[in-house]
């Protein structure tokens, strides 16, 4: 169990060990009630100011994020992984959280079998 590893000061993501994780997988290994993020948008407070995404959770609900993080950036098979309040994945989700999350990395796979393509 992922938990239990990091927990014991073993956190598999910083010695490779996550590269054969899928992003789904660590969203399995927690189990349901345990994550509880909220997303929302702050508002741009100033002049040259930007808006931001708050992303608010307990320790464990930011350690699971961060996994999910280092799980999509190691998966081969897909470039894209989305979680939403509203949809699939939202036993992670507060009921106040606003937004979903959407993780791409790049080169975009589909950019790349597109360019394969030609």
């Amino acid at each position: 169990c992922l938990r239990q590893e990091f927990r014991k000061g073993n956190d598999p993501s910083m010695d490779g060990e996550m590269s054969n994780i899928r992003p789904d997988d660590v969203l399995d290994d927690f189990r349901e009630g345990s994550i509880d993020l909220t997303t929302r948008t702050i508002p741009a407070s100033g002049q040259g100011d930007v808006p931001m995404i708050e992303i608010e959770g307990d320790a464990d609900s930011l350690r699971f994020l961060g996994r999910l993080i280092l799980a999509q950036a190691d998966f081969p098979l897909d470039c894209g992984y989305g979680i939403s309040p509203r949809g699939a994945g939202s036993i992670v989700f507060s009921p106040k959280a606003e937004l979903g999350i959407y993780l791409h990395r790049i080169p975009c796979m589909d950019q790349e079998q597109a360019e394969d393509a030609d």
